[in-house]
């Protein structure tokens, strides 16, 4: 794995973990929409992104599925657009070598 693919499951792996503790605590509260944090490989952003609880449990069925802002999925062919819902983009990550560590790390 390169150390551009490292550094992008790496920081879509720190955003997902921070995301999930977020909607577990939006759930407790009873709250219906979550405001978390933009999953893309840019090291940089910290964009918050609003999404309701019943999109982002929708998204979370899906291991290799990301929330990012519009514009921010990997443009060298790292990731799909899936869906486009104005504030957030939904996006796939497509490489194997990208998929197979954030699929480990998550169980």
């Amino acid at each position: 794995m390169s150390p551009r693919e490292l550094r992008f499951e790496r920081n879509q792996r720190h955003f997902r973990i921070v995301n999930e503790r977020i909607a577990e605590i939006t759930a407790d509260w009873g709250g219906n929409e979550l405001s978390v944090i933009c999953e893309c490989a840019n090291t940089g952003c910290a964009a918050r992104l609003d999404i309701p609880l019943d999109q982002y449990d929708a998204i979370r069925q899906h291991p290799a599925w990301y929330i990012v802002r519009p514009g921010h999925a990997s443009p060298r062919g790292l990731e799909e657009v899936l869906e486009r819902h104005g504030a957030y983009d939904i996006v796939e990550v497509s490489s194997d070598s990208v998929v197979r560590p954030l699929l480990t790390a998550e169980q």
